[in-house]
């Protein structure tokens, strides 16, 4: 991402999966465009040269090569790997030659001891196994060489510690993991751990909240890029 960034001409395009405005600020020439499924208001006033559109990576509402550079993230919740596979495909596709992709996923499981945050993943992991969902983050490299339209493939890996301890991103983490683990699939979670709702939060999640308040949880982050040739 950074190279891209400074590579950024006047007139060129950015899509993003998020959206970060920073970014836009730092290049008011460049115009930054968030995909999502159902774009919500943002929380402030958008700086000009960025929007909010409706649409999905599956089917990316534009034509061939149309920008300089695609981020994208955490799409193995949602994709199997084919639809995965599919979605880089279509990144591709509207990118430009010489233009790049980068996309970011996390590995949630816990590399230290915190026994109740990792049931809980390992609950999650398996309810999407049941979707036929897996985690991608030993297998993205591989099929961004398998798609045999980009060259200089990388990839790194941060860990990120979960909570007070790991600064702002680590708060934003573990906000994040609240929203999932807690709003979005806790019903879920509950009942395939046998457990009610209420006791699900009384019991694995309090507990894992408190490991992440005592700097029990480190996730790894990655990140893989590649220039469309």
């Amino acid at each position: 991402m950074l190279t891209a960034n400074q590579t950024k001409k006047k007139g060129e395009k950015v899509i993003r999966g998020g959206f970060f405005f920073y970014q836009a600020l730092k290049y008011p020439n460049s115009e930054f465009i968030g995909l999502d499924l159902n774009p919500s208001p943002p929380p402030t006033i958008l700086p000009k040269n960025t929007r909010f559109i409706k649409g999905n990576l599956q089917s990316i509402p534009y034509e061939d090569e149309e920008f300089d550079f695609l981020k994208t993230g955490e799409l193995q919740v949602d994709f199997t790997e084919v639809e995965y596979k599919h979605a880089i495909d279509e990144m591709i596709r509207v990118t430009k030659r010489g233009g790049w992709i980068e996309i970011n996923e996390p590995d949630i499981y816990p590399l230290k001891h915190a026994p109740n945050y990792a049931k809980i993943v390992e609950s999650f992991y398996g309810l999407l196994a049941l979707r036929g969902i897996s985690v991608m983050t030993d297998k993205l490299q591989y099929i961004l060489y398998s798609t045999k339209s980009l060259q200089d493939i990388q990839f790194d890996c941060k860990t990120i510690n979960v909570g007070p301890q790991g600064g702002e991103l680590g708060n934003q983490c573990a906000e994040i993991y609240a929203i999932y683990f807690k709003d979005l699939y806790g019903h879920e979670l509950a009942d395939h751990l046998g457990l009610t709702y209420d006791e699900y939060l009384q019991t694995l999640w309090k507990n894992a909240e408190e490991e992440m308040m005592n700097s029990c949880i480190e996730v790894k982050y990655y990140r893989f890029w590649g220039q469309k040739r």
